[in-house]
């Protein structure tokens, strides 16, 4: 007669057997790659690349979908709603603002939702009109200060980590610059250039080529690292302590899927990242390269949720 112990082991190698199978078979049908974004732009040309050379090593289709709208809730929902296990979405550092700052959500980020990786940073920096008569952190502040609600600065929309990234810097440096949102980055480049605009958050590659023209200037970035180019340029951090805001690009997905499958898909991303290809595209477009793993990703992701819900919060819940 088997003893109750030996009965419970059996019964567990019974129940993890198949779920093991499962694992080292993944992927057993087509992987949906869910970018929140329209297609064009670089989330979009990323998710390509990694979605093609997926699909060469793993010898599985692997296919884009593009889901965009209401800052990237949209394509986290259908990730969050998926039960196949073959479901991964593109997220940007919205992704972690969106609790703090929605009243109603279709999902609970850390219910619902885990990660797989984080693919890369992405160095944000502070650009001003060419008519602002600041150079630097230290001279922005003062000039803040001596004129209250008077400079603008723009961000790709409202939430976006551009406009957060304004935030901050009000609160932290006690200015009160106000903020002026727009569909996206472009047509606020517009008006920086234009000098409809003193101030605009965003990155550093997207703004290279009108810095290195001499239509804008470059005041400070806002991680913590200076940018390539321009090591005389010290980081937003170095005058008002503690500051510091990338932007970034991971990879989710559905709660359900088992860890060891989510260590399966964190492996096929990384190595399509270490595509020489991939590689140089990825530099190209400013991006470092990270590639952590489920854990650690999921614990970035809760990182970055706090310390915008604790910025939100400071700001009475309002964001302007």
């Amino acid at each position: 007669m088997l003893r109750r112990s030996s009965l419970a082991a059996i019964a567990s190698v019974l129940v993890a057997t198949p779920l093991s199978l499962r694992a080292s078979q993944w992927p057993s049908q087509t992987v949906r790659f869910i970018v929140p974004f329209p297609p064009g732009g670089s989330a979009d040309g990323l998710s390509r690349l990694i979605a093609q050379r997926m699909q060469t090593d793993l010898g599985q289709t692997v296919i884009v979908e593009n889901k965009p709208g209401a800052g990237t809730i949209i394509g986290a929902d259908a990730v969050a709603k998926s039960t196949d296990g073959h479901t991964i979405g593109l997220v940007i550092p919205s992704f972690a603002v969106n609790p703090s700052i929605q009243a109603q959500m279709p999902y609970d980020t850390a219910r619902d939702l885990a990660g797989v990786t984080q693919i890369s940073t992405l160095p944000i920096a502070l650009f001003a009109t060419n008519q602002l008569p600041v150079n630097n952190v230290p001279e922005l502040i003062a000039y803040a200060k001596q004129n209250p609600k008077t400079l603008t600065y723009g961000s790709a929309g409202t939430g976006s980590s551009s406009h957060l990234a304004g935030l901050m810097l009000n609160q932290m440096a006690g200015i009160d610059m106000v903020h002026v949102p727009y569909k996206g980055s472009a047509p606020a480049q517009t008006d920086l250039v234009g000098g409809r605009l003193h101030l605009l958050f965003d990155s550093f590659v997207s703004q290279l080529p009108m810095l290195e023209a001499g239509r804008l200037k470059l005041i400070a970035p806002g991680g913590s690292r200076r940018l390539p180019g321009y090591p005389g340029v010290a980081p937003i951090g170095d005058t008002v302590k503690g500051f510091e805001v990338e932007s970034y690009f991971g990879v989710i997905t559905s709660r359900g899927t088992s860890a060891a499958v989510r260590a399966r898909m964190q492996k096929a991303i990384t190595q399509a990242m270490a595509d020489p290809q991939i590689a140089g595209w990825m530099s190209k477009q400013g991006m470092t390269a990270v590639g952590s793993t489920p854990a650690e990703f999921d614990a970035f992701i809760d990182a970055d949720m706090k310390k915008w819900a604790a910025v939100v919060k400071s700001l009475g819940g309002k964001l302007d």
